[in-house]
């Protein structure tokens, strides 16, 4: 996401703001669901 020529048509319209903290909302909840998955596979 460093480039210099953000094109928001490539995005839908959607600020390049936006479209970095929805990535960065998603990374965390992937690495939430996978610490769940191991709890949930030592514990069981």
């Amino acid at each position: 996401m460093k480039d210099k020529n953000w094109n928001s048509d490539e995005w839908q319209g959607r600020s390049r703001k936006n479209v970095e903290t929805s990535y960065k909302f998603a990374f965390i909840s992937m690495i939430g669901m996978i610490v769940t998955l191991i709890a949930a596979a030592i514990i069981g």
